[in-house]
């Protein structure tokens, strides 16, 4: 997973090239584009704000403190929330370092709007929120472009606006389907980049995609394939 963030702005930088070098570049309709959500900042020596509710109920001990039906929020340096996660219990390590989260409904935000929500069953908050690991059942919309992706496993960079996709990775729009083996959606840029056994399915026209390595820019309204592209009818769809 890691190659995939190293070679993230190299990605970005590269050109249209033609396909003598390699490259494919596809023009879709607008149909046909995903992507995922802004990205959140906090300060690294601020752990994460709990804003107490009235369902709120807490313990605590020597070893650690237990809330339930909590709201954890993020925060950047000028105090404005840039992420929101509704948990219903939240287990605090003794030093604060460390989150245990079960019943998680994450919010970000962007202009002060929610523009991506995020469900999972289990998660862990890390090093004062720098690094926010998912679990189970993760389903993420953004509700900027119609996107939904769904992975088993996810982790969430707030610092570097990045949402790195792992297992049973799948995406969806209205007229476009995507599996793939692990993915990088940057959340400012509403990029998806998949990488490993994509097959991509579209409605109109009834389309079967199948490579290796996938750029998904949602604002551009178009796919780049650095790799070889297959492309058959989807007779399926016929």
């Amino acid at each position: 997973m890691s190659d995939l963030v190293t070679d993230r702005t190299k990605k970005q930088k590269q050109s249209y090239l033609n396909t003598k070098n390699g490259l494919v570049v596809i023009f879709l309709s607008l149909s046909l584009l995903f992507s995922f959500t802004t990205g959140c900042r906090q300060q690294s020596n601020k752990p994460p704000q709990q804003k107490s509710q009235q369902s709120n109920t807490s313990s605590s001990s020597e070893t650690q403190s237990i809330f339930k039906n909590t709201t954890i929020e993020f925060a950047n340096e000028q105090g404005e929330t840039l992420g929101q996660l509704e948990v219903e219990k939240a287990v605090y390590s003794p030093e604060g370092k460390t989150v245990q989260l079960e019943g998680l409904t994450g919010n970000l935000f962007e202009n002060g709007e929610i523009v991506l929500k995020v469900t999972g069953k289990t998660g862990t908050i890390e090093n004062n929120g720098e690094k926010i690991l998912l679990e189970e059942d993760i389903v993420a919309r953004d509700r900027r472009n119609n996107l939904i992706i769904r992975s088993e496993k996810a982790e969430w960079r707030p610092k570097e606006d990045v949402l790195i996709l792992q297992e049973n990775l799948n995406a969806s729009h209205p007229n476009l389907k995507v599996t793939a083996k692990e993915g990088i959606y940057l959340t400012k840029k509403e990029q998806l980049e998949l990488k490993g056994k994509i097959i991509g399915i579209t409605k109109d026209p009834p389309l079967q995609m199948r490579t290796e390595h996938v750029l998904w820019q949602v604002p551009q309204e178009m796919t780049i394939a650095p790799q070889s592209l297959q492309i058959d009818p989807n007779s399926k769809q016929r």
